[in-house]
């Protein structure tokens, strides 16, 4: 191993050095190179022209290059000879070396030089922050800039709007950076955010201050790319996942990929004036790194939370309600063994930076499929990957409820998911998000979600009784209701009892026995019961239906269209492309003005329960204890309101006596007091109801309020959820929608 004219000792001692710095994995490449930069300084004396830090976490390498253009390289976690850039500079140039190579110094060679000439890239996360005031790590941009390092082939710098960065510091930091590639994600909501930060970075390229290739990406820009490049003719529009295209365009800056060749990319043809769409390949899943974790100090800072991604995709992709065309139809996991290595390096860099160990997974769907229907036993083998740990976690997941029961499966299947699903418990699953998404029958086969009220009830009733907390989904308006049987029937179904189990005792039972009782022995079932009710558990209550463009659902409407002489779609020539959706009319007009009365009550909450729900994530118990409870008493209060708005438009003495209840609890009884006759137009009159129900959530806030003043809870660093607050009141009765105000 050639050591050029430096000191073998001294370069051992750096190299375990620079070992102690890789470690720190959440440090971005900039830090660890001021810290590497003072160590070679103080420890070889020797001088040198550029540091250049690439790779990620387990491959994270430093080079340094020399004033003869001599570079050496450290490689602290991994065998030099598995070195990506050193593979594509000369794959045989460790020929004769059999020990380890964790350092080796290599003479002056232009291609190597002009490979450590990376492209700069700046990857920028939009977020409405009044709408979204608690972070978490990001891992669109985190993931994409960590499999660029990990292949390194570009230098990327991380900006994150749920930090509080402005656009214009965005723009500051891009012209003072001068990347060769600037990319943004453009989710549901920040169209106009996007169309900002665009506007301002097309005009520094157009005044000569900007020279940078700009990319736009995710859900919004690859539903519909001709509205951004009509504005920005010169824009690059990433269709399907990122981490190909980018890697290309890393090729391309340099001159060695065409444009056509780059994978999964939208551009408007300068010649011919027509948007080209090239074709995508999918992402290796065992490609994919942990995401980077550049922001996690933030994260720490505004008490935000771990996410990850453990797989892509949905194979049931039947959901009505769900886009595909931007996603995957197949479901494709990361292997245990990637999965279990990147829990780890969030957890022990959260442990370092004090974030609480509890990893929330994206994942649209944690179970899925495999080929050979081996799924809880890839799901066990992870447990037991986590159960080896010497440490405690805790993960929410997502799931469909029919990875947990199927009644037309074998007692023998549900048995094997039952014991699969008590193994997550035992590894730490704290909570499941299940997509029940209705309670009636007709609405279940419209959402085409392939599953029956009493099986999701069973669902929720097995998971509950292995101890595991629950959240579901659930859509209580679609426009293609009639009448209010379908919300009457939701109503019933959130109000069941008989779902929701205490954690059961199982160490003398076995897994049959407990499937068994669980589904068919009633005392068994009353005397394990919570007795809470199911709208305890809904993740967003009096959700309508977001008919979004390219769905069936959306092909379903325009049917019902022609088969019943209607006009419901508003925009279909130009939908809203700020949320990638249609505006549609209900087919019965009563349903759509309360589902607008609904959405109006979900709008002047969002902020103060979104802040309510992601400081849950991170309390400590007794805190914890507190949201909890503040979070059940706003889902009680909105089941509630639904049955008071519905009873104001249609009474029946069985919903006055269930208000009747809940309101003398509430000192609130005069409410039930109706004025008589149809006097009123029917919006001003659910309006009405909507400004007096408003009280008990005036209520609400007020002892959230007095909890804070007297140091029952724990604020963010910044004061967000008493700015929440703030803003609530500032709007207390003013009833506007958050996206869609033309509706009103």
């Amino acid at each position: 191993m050639p050591c050029s004219y430096l000191e073998r000792n001294k370069i051992e001692l750096f190299d375990k050095k620079v070992k102690s710095i890789a470690n720190q994995i959440w440090l971005s490449p900039s830090e660890l190179k001021e810290q590497i930069k003072e160590w070679f300084e103080g420890i070889l004396g020797i001088r040198y022209q550029e540091i250049i830090i690439s790779g990620e976490t387990d491959n994270i390498t430093c080079y340094i290059v020399l004033l003869d253009k001599n570079v050496i390289v450290f490689s602290p976690f991994q065998d030099l000879r598995s070195n990506v850039l050193l593979q594509r500079y000369n794959s045989d140039w460790h020929q004769g070396i059999d020990e380890p190579i964790p350092w080796y110094t290599f003479a002056y060679n232009d291609k190597l030089l002009r490979l450590l000439k990376m492209p700069t890239m700046l990857l920028i996360n939009l977020c409405v922050i009044d709408n979204f005031p608690i972070p978490r790590l990001n891992l669109s941009i985190g993931t994409l800039s960590s499999y660029l390092r990990k292949q390194q082939v570009a230098q990327v710098h991380i900006l994150d709007m749920q930090m509080g960065i402005t656009i214009d510091e965005i723009v500051k930091k891009a012209l003072e950076l001068q990347p060769d590639l600037i990319g943004m994600s453009v989710n549901f909501g920040q169209k106009l955010l996007a169309f900002s930060l665009l506007d301002k970075l097309f005009a520094a390229k157009k005044a000569k201050e900007l020279d940078s290739l700009i990319i736009a990406g995710n859900v919004i820009p690859s539903f519909n790319p001709e509205q951004f490049f009509n504005k920005y003719p010169e824009l690059l529009i990433c269709n399907k996942e990122g981490e190909y295209a980018l890697r290309d365009l890393s090729l391309h800056i340099r001159g060695r990929k065409a444009l056509k060749d780059v994978n999964g990319i939208s551009y408007l043809n300068s010649e011919t004036g027509k948007v080209v769409h090239n074709q995508a390949i999918t992402v290796n899943m065992n490609e994919v790194p942990t995401p980077a974790l550049d922001t996690l100090k933030d994260v720490a800072k505004y008490r935000g939370a771990l996410t990850l991604e453990a797989s892509r995709g949905c194979d049931y992709s039947r959901c009505t309600f769900c886009p595909r065309d931007h996603k995957l139809r197949s479901w494709r996991p990361l292997s245990s063994r990637n999965l279990l290595k990147q829990i780890d390096d969030l957890i022990r860099s959260g442990n370092e930076l004090g974030i609480k160990p509890h990893i929330y997974l994206a994942d649209e769907e944690f179970i899925g499929e495999l080929p050979d229907g081996r799924e809880a036993e890839r799901v066990i083998q992870f447990c037991e990957g986590i159960l080896q740990r010497p440490d405690k976690i805790r993960f929410d997941l997502a799931a469909r409820a029919d990875s947990v029961y199927i009644p037309k499966n074998s007692v023998e299947w549900n048995v094997e998911r039952l014991k699969m699903w008590h193994y997550c418990a035992q590894a730490g699953t704290d909570r499941v998000i299940i997509g029940v998404e209705s309670g009636s029958e007709a609405q279940l086969k419209r959402y085409g979600k392939g599953t029956r009220p009493e099986q999701n009830i069973i669902a929720l009733r097995l998971l509950s009784a292995l101890g595991i907390q629950l959240r579901i989904g659930f859509i209580m308006f679609d426009q293609l209701m009639e009448g209010f049987d379908d919300i009457r029937e939701n109503l019933a179904f959130l109000e069941r009892t008989d779902a929701l189990m205490k954690p059961v005792d199982i160490g003398d039972m076995s897994y049959e026995e407990l499937y068994d009782r669980l589904l068919h022995d009633e005392d068994f079932i009353n005397e394990h019961k919570t007795g809470q009710p199911v709208y305890s558990i809904v993740s967003y209550m009096l959700a309508s239906m977001e008919v979004l463009t390219n769905t069936p659902y959306s092909r379903m409407v325009k049917l019902t269209e022609r088969k019943k002489n209607v006009s419901l779609i508003q925009n279909e020539g130009n939908p809203d492309t700020n949320m990638g959706r249609y505006t549609i009319h209900f087919l019965d007009y009563r349903v759509g003005e309360l589902s607008l009365a609904s959405q109006m009550w979900i709008d002047s909450n969002f902020g103060i329960m979104y802040t309510i729900k992601s400081l849950y994530k991170v309390a400590n118990p007794v805190e914890k204890q507190k949201y909890y409870d503040y979070m059940r008493r706003h889902r009680e209060i909105s089941q509630y309101l639904l049955e008071y708005l519905v009873y104001t438009l249609e009474p029946t003495s069985q919903e006055e006596n269930s208000l009747r209840k809940f309101l003398r609890g509430e000192k609130l009884e005069d409410l039930l007091i109706l004025e008589q006759g149809h006097i009123k137009e029917l919006r001003s009159r659910i309006q009405d109801s909507l400004s007096k129900w408003q009280q008990l959530m005036a209520n609400l806030i007020n002892d959230i309020q007095n909890d804070l003043i007297n140091k029952k809870l724990t604020d963010s660093l910044d004061d967000r959820l008493s700015r929440s607050i703030d803003l609530w009141l500032q709007n207390q009765g003013k009833w506007s929608l958050i996206n869609n105000p033309e509706l009103i």
